[in-house]
């Protein structure tokens, strides 16, 4: 069961994530698990909706899941990940830049009722927040 937040929470307005590299807005507590794991291995539900979380319960236990892990989470995932990372690291490379830049920016409009997430997830893309003030301005 994975607690869907009532508001997007992010390091604005919400104290324990003051600290975060990033504005992104979270909408669950573990967005990654909703988003790309889902059912029948994780559900999300709003916590203070009780009706939700009855129907939320009920789903999972009238289901025979095979328990399972996703490949990012395991220990070879988390190797190859770690490999990239720390292949990818090029200290001299003065190209990198935070914030980030007009340059590092692509663009891409959604359908009226989509989200950003979802159209950028469509589109390859990641959709970051972070770029939000290069878009809302002049």
């Amino acid at each position: 069961m994975n607690p869907k937040f009532s508001t997007h929470k992010n390091r604005l307005n919400d104290p324990t994530l003051k600290d975060l590299p990033s504005s992104r807005n979270l909408s669950s507590q573990h967005p990654y698990a909703e988003i790309f794991i889902g059912e029948p291995f994780v559900y999300t539900a709003n916590i203070w909706n009780k009706t939700e979380v009855k129907i939320s319960i009920k789903n999972i236990l009238s289901k025979q899941v095979k328990p399972f892990v996703p490949f990012e989470f395991s220990c070879e995932g988390m190797l190859e990940r770690l490999n990239a990372y720390i292949e990818n690291q090029d200290f001299c490379d003065k190209s990198y830049h935070w914030p980030l830049q007009k340059g590092d920016l692509q663009i891409t409009i959604a359908r009226p009722g989509n989200s950003c997430t979802d159209t950028c997830f469509n589109e390859g893309l990641t959709c970051e927040s972070e770029y939000f003030y290069l878009l809302n301005s002049r």
